[in-house]
């Protein structure tokens, strides 16, 4: 009689959605040394300095750090290799040490506002965003045409303050100088996102995937702004694109099955959960969404089967034990267990609505009116309203003859959502009870 609303996938609208752009794989520390000119080659230290950095970007630490110390030994207190020390500390994981070298070079180039840049990340590793930020200022006073300074500003701001607005403004300043750089753009845009200032992140975030075409970054977080506007279509087709540049790149692949499946296009969604469980076999949130979409299509011992895996994954998915409950219900099978799978549900999710509507349309079709009456009272005290509960309230007090709580029960679910299910139902059980 009633198709059970088992979907609660749109996290994706939600504020935890475009608050950060996602990963691709593990950081990588960014060189502290930002635009600083490197020393000649020829100068005292230059040419160790020169060897450090190149010896850092291969990876071979241990080498950067012998050649920064020599150069400090023929130059004492030199900024670049008191900075290249503080990035080899940075990738060894020694942060104070790191800001130890950093400060020293602050202070043995208190003029060149690249250092200060530099500074400025360290302190961001170390936590110190007091510092931090007044390092990036102190590299805009030297020198306001310095992108990284306006980048470094932003990103404090934007991660570890909180506070989107001012960091757009410098994300926007970056832009200005930089109108090729795709960082900046793609930056502006996510705080723009940030903020809800939607409209405005789209065009930021469409500059940036025409910047860098081969990263699918900009598309898949243009499509999660797109799907907080609800252009689900729009939406799907960046999701897509940003398949097209890496189709392993499963947050992408994750975002598109959710947006598939608000948008009932349940098979899609489906095809794209299961390559994702090829992956990802051990996730229970996967084949708990596989079940919805399962579920959606009409194939109930197909979803109930990943219902099942997902709860022997995780036994505590209430959202899996409810709908175990109502595919049982439905396809007229074990009433003591479906009753048992919906316990569980309302223990484990005391206030979701649905869940105490399931376990009282159990008892209702146990033969057992009072508890389901009981039950289904409780269920619409809930919040939000549903008028599946208002209505299947009133069919339990109908059979119990209660006539004008029947009708209060069913007029009440009928403002809920005068359009929902079984709307025809509800009206004609009105007619019914005004004879």
């Amino acid at each position: 009689m009633l198709q059970r609303p088992t979907l609660a996938l749109m996290a994706l609208l939600t504020a935890s959605l475009i608050g950060a752009a996602p990963a691709r794989g593990a950081p990588v520390m960014p060189f502290v040394v930002g635009d600083l000119p490197l020393p000649s080659e020829a100068s005292a230290g230059g040419s160790q300095v020169g060897q450090g950095f190149r010896l850092a970007r291969q990876g071979d630490l241990a080498g950067a750090e012998s050649a920064f110390r020599a150069a400090l030994a023929a130059q004492p207190n030199m900024a670049e290799a008191q900075l290249g020390l503080a990035e080899v500390s940075l990738r060894q994981g020694k942060v104070p040490q790191a800001e130890s070298y950093a400060r020293g070079a602050a202070a043995g180039k208190p003029g060149a506002a690249p250092v200060w840049v530099a500074l400025g990340n360290v302190l961001v590793v170390a936590t110190k965003l007091d510092d931090a930020e007044a390092a990036f200022r102190r590299a805009i006073e030297l020198d306001a045409s310095l992108v990284p300074a306006h980048m470094g500003l932003g990103e404090l701001l934007l991660r570890g303050r909180k506070r989107p607005a001012e960091a757009a403004q410098s994300f926007l300043k970056a832009t200005t100088l930089a109108p090729s750089l795709a960082a900046a753009h793609f930056a502006l845009g996510t705080a723009y996102a940030t903020d809800r200032a939607l409209d405005r992140a789209v065009p930021a975030l469409e500059r940036a995937a025409k910047l860098a075409p081969g990263d699918p970054l900009a598309s898949h977080t243009l499509g999660r702004v797109l799907a907080a506007q609800k252009r689900f279509e729009e939406a799907v087709g960046q999701f897509g694109r940003a398949l097209e540049i890496d189709a392993e790149y499963r947050p992408a692949r994750l975002d598109r099955a959710d947006v598939l499946a608000e948008m009932e296009r349940n098979a899609d969604a489906a095809a794209d959960y299961q390559r994702l469980l090829k992956a990802l076999p051990e996730d229970a949130q996967l084949w708990l969404k596989l079940g919805m979409v399962t579920q959606r299509l009409k194939k109930p011992k197909e979803a109930s089967d990943h219902y099942r895996k997902a709860l022997s994954i995780n036994p505590n998915l209430a959202v899996a034990y409810n709908n175990l409950a109502w595919i049982t219900l439905n396809e007229r099978g074990d009433l003591t267990q479906a009753r048992g799978w919906a316990v569980k549900a309302v223990e484990l999710a005391p206030q979701v609505p649905h869940f105490r509507d399931t376990l009282g349309w159990i008892y209702r079709a146990q033969g057992d009116l009072p508890k389901a009456q009981a039950t289904l009272v409780e269920a619409s005290r809930l919040s939000p309203p549903q008028a599946s509960v208002h209505y299947h309230l009133g069919i339990v007090l109908q059979e119990r003859g209660a006539k004008a709580e029947a009708t209060a029960a069913l007029r009440r679910a009928l403002e809920i959502d005068r359009d929902f299910a079984d709307a025809r139902d509800a009206r004609q059980r009105l007619t019914q009870l005004q004879r």
